[in-house]
């Protein structure tokens, strides 16, 4: 009897963490979490909680745009920046028509001495490990960083600020 009893006590716990594990998954893809909340909020009756949850329900409505298009859309603004980084710091023609043709970007096994390029590389991998804090920090580190990756910082805030809270409904079960 104590084992089912045990077990039984379990399994909205393991429901409730499934739900959040869901949530965070169909987040991370882009895809509308709205249903989920919903069943997320009538699993919840702490009012602590409820506060956690509306916070969760503003950040979906901005509808954010998926790990895999917000790494393709750093990769992109990456690209642009260094164009443009590289042609201000060498004021020539010819460089300004050879960059017509090619895109720079760091290689990750490279050891550098331009910060930039360093940032853009650590950049690069944490994103690969969806750290997209760490991300940011390190993106906030570049010199006209604001200019260049307005909407990308926007949608990583959002995106932070979103598990933050998902994390805070999770840990306060």
């Amino acid at each position: 009897n104590n084992l089912k009893d045990i077990q039984d006590s379990q399994k909205p716990n393991d429901t409730l963490k499934n739900l959040i594990n869901l949530i965070r998954l169909k987040y991370e893809n882009g895809s509308d979490i709205t249903k989920e909340l919903l069943l997320l909020q009538e699993q919840m009756h702490d009012e602590l909680k409820n506060v956690y949850l509306e916070k969760l329900y503003v950040l979906s409505n901005k509808k954010f745009i998926g790990i895999q298009k917000l790494q393709d859309e750093f990769e992109i603004s990456m690209k642009e920046y260094l164009k443009e980084y590289y042609i201000q710091k060498n004021n020539n023609f010819f460089y300004k028509y050879l960059s017509r043709f090619y895109s720079i970007e760091p290689n990750n096994n490279s050891v550098f001495k331009n910060e930039t390029l360093k940032y853009f590389s650590i950049i690069n991998g944490k994103l690969k490990e969806k750290d997209v804090k760490s991300s940011l920090e390190h993106l906030l580190k570049i010199e006209s960083s604001n200019n260049h990756f307005n909407i990308w910082i926007e949608e990583a805030s959002n995106y932070i600020e979103f598990n933050k809270n998902l994390n805070l409904v999770n840990s306060s079960q």
